[in-house]
Formats: C-alpha cells, sequence, structure tokens
C-alpha cells in the first residue's frame, strides 16, 4: 500500500508540472480542430512505427516522412503540442532511467 502511496504522490507531482500544464493546454487546443488532429495522429502513428522498426534507413524515411506532412508539421498548434508531448515523454523517460539506475533490475539483454 506504501507504494501505491508513492505511485500516486509521483502521478500528482507530474500533474502539477509545468510540463503537463503545458501538453495538456497544448492537447485541448489542437482538439478543436478534429482534421488537423488527426492528421496530426497519422504521422504520430507513422513516426513511431519508423521509430521502432529494424530499417537501416530511419534517418531517409523520417525525411520522407516529415516532407509528406510538411504543411501540418508548420503549423504553429500542431508545433506546440508535439514540443509538449516531447517534453513530457522525456520527462517520463527521466523518470525511468532514475528508478532503472536505482534497482537492481537486469535489462542488459536489450541492448
Amino acid at each position: 500500500m506504501e507504494l501505491e502511496n508513492k505511485v500516486i504522490e509521483l502521478s500528482n507531482a507530474i500533474l502539477e508540472s509545468e510540463d503537463y500544464k503545458k501538453y495538456l493546454s497544448a492537447k485541448n487546443e489542437i482538439e478543436e480542430n478534429q482534421d488537423l488532429l488527426a492528421r496530426v495522429n497519422e504521422y504520430r502513428k507513422k513516426n513511431f512505427f519508423i521509430q521502432n522498426s529494424d530499417s537501416m534507413n530511419k534517418i531517409e524515411e523520417i525525411r520522407k516522412l516529415v516532407g509528406e506532412y510538411y504543411d501540418v508539421l508548420s503549423n504553429k498548434l500542431v508545433k506546440d503540442y508535439l514540443e509538449a508531448e516531447l517534453v513530457l515523454c522525456r520527462c517520463i523517460q527521466n523518470i525511468n532511467n532514475i528508478m532503472m539506475e536505482k534497482l537492481d533490475f537486469d535489462v542488459s539483454f536489450i541492448g
């Protein structure tokens, strides 16, 4: 139970952070334009699959993707949203990295 309480505290700290508030604000703004949101989500999905693929041409695939979605990516709402999302993701990754450093949890098989 104590561990669950700490997780709730951490979640609440994230919810109260400026990074999360900026993300939520940008998310709410972009959700007001459903067509734009659909295009952004198409881009995000394709980007996710490229990033997580075994392809040897990731850089070229990403260049192509950016070119395909240039009109969307040049929109200020989209830029703000994707930037806020990236900052929040990095924050969560950092939390995970700190936990993994502190725990004796073997993930050496990954890399």
